[in-house]
């Protein structure tokens, strides 16, 4: 659902807060068009870390996500030319769950796919996703507000078509994409947004949305393809095929569980880990200390791969996986898991036709933004910024 703009101050501002599993980030975001084109400016964007602890339980990060989104609140406050501007608030795992359902309809007659029939399918489809995910106990013991339920491709007759309402047809395949979130989680974040925006009006979305419509716009060519995030806690692993999202799996293997790795092995704190993950990713480290993580790295590889393989499993079914991997990741760590990823010989000779081919999501964000924000930037925030352009441009 695209967002409403008030008043004259907030009419060219929008706000994008990215809420992760490792850590929360926020920004102010200036559209400017000219001549039908648009440009984005990130006035300014800030990010904190959802507080690392030795054991990662659902109330806890609840509550540290929580906190961490007080914090980029604050941090933007004072930017901001009103307090009336909307925001898209985009989720990341374990706060989401999501699907995507393939309904086909045919008929011995050519019929019209009318909006009544489209949300005649749309609700049906709905009722199932919820069910099936109460079965499963994704979400137990609580309340589900549906964040998304979008048609993200539509063939009519067997011809793809942006355009596929009010048409006569004798064959409709639509893929429809649902994502839910806890309605706890979804009041927590509400509360801590209106408490310090108390006019603003507030959209939810999840990543893997965000991402596959990114992706889409910078790379139209593009049909075949797996998308990747590796957050703090936990690795989102989604299939793309003939242009379709059609699934996500998640694993609980992050950033964090490689810094918990080397805070065990060496017997350092949480924090004497990050400074020496930093150290080895800016190849500062000692020779003493390279030989130490390397032992460890290589541990924390192969139980990572062995994840990573089951859910290229889960995902492909019989078929190929795709050998272009898009990659969102922190910075410190992007180029160790880009790495493992396309040095992997089980994905270059058994579920893809070629060996893995990475692609890290800063590569093409240049296309959309300002050439001065280039030096600093959030690839999540950058993604969820252009959804949301994307979103306003719908509604307008």
């Amino acid at each position: 659902m695209a967002l409403p703009f008030f008043g004259n101050a907030a009419k060219d501002y929008f706000l994008v807060f990215d809420i992760g599993n490792g850590s929360v980030g926020g920004a102010l975001v200036k559209r400017s068009v000219k001549n039908d084109d648009f440009s984005l400016e990130i006035v300014k964007s800030k990010r904190f870390e959802i507080t690392l602890t030795e054991h990662v339980g659902f109330e806890v990060l609840l509550k540290n996500m929580s906190q961490a989104l007080e914090s980029v609140i604050r941090a933007l406050l004072r930017d901001m030319p009103s307090k009336r501007i909307p925001a898209y608030v985009v989720l990341a795992s374990p706060w989401y769950v999501s699907q995507t359902t393939i309904v086909t309809v045919k008929k011995d007659r050519p019929f019209v796919l009318s909006g009544e029939m489209e949300e005649e399918i749309l609700k049906k489809e709905l009722d199932s996703f919820k069910e099936k995910i109460s079965s499963k106990n994704k979400f137990p013991g609580g309340e589900l507000q549906v964040m998304e339920r979008n048609v993200i491709h539509a063939r009519l007759n067997g011809y793809d078509t942006i355009r596929y309402l009010n048409k006569k047809t004798l064959e409709a395949k639509l893929a429809v994409y649902f994502s839910v979130v806890q309605k706890k989680v979804a009041e927590k974040i509400i509360e801590k947004l209106n408490y310090f925006l108390p006019r603003t009006e507030i959209a939810f979305h999840s990543f893997p949305l965000a991402y596959y419509s990114a992706l889409r716009d910078m790379f139209p060519e593009k049909k075949d393809f797996l998308m990747m995030d590796v957050s703090g806690e936990i690795t989102d692993v989604s299939l793309v095929r003939k242009g379709i999202l059609l699934e996500t799996f998640s694993f609980p293997l992050g950033r964090n569980f490689l810094l918990r790795r080397i805070s065990a092995k060496t017997k350092s704190t949480l924090s004497e880990a990050e400074s020496l993950n930093s150290l080895l990713s800016e190849n500062a480290a000692s020779p003493e200390e390279k030989k130490k993580l390397g032992e460890v790295l290589r541990s924390a590889k192969t139980e990572w791969l062995r994840e990573f393989r089951k859910a290229l499993n889960d995902l492909s079914g019989e078929l190929y996986v795709p050998g272009e991997v898009f990659l969102a990741i922190d910075n410190d760590v992007a180029k160790l898991f880009a790495s493992w990823i396309s040095e992997d010989e089980f994905g270059q000779y058994s579920l893809s036709h070629k060996k893995f081919r990475v692609i890290p999501l800063s590569y093409a964000r240049s296309m959309f933004f300002e050439k001065s924000m280039l030096t600093d930037h959030d690839q999540f925030i950058d993604i969820e910024a252009l959804f949301a352009e994307k979103l306003i441009e719908v509604a307008s």
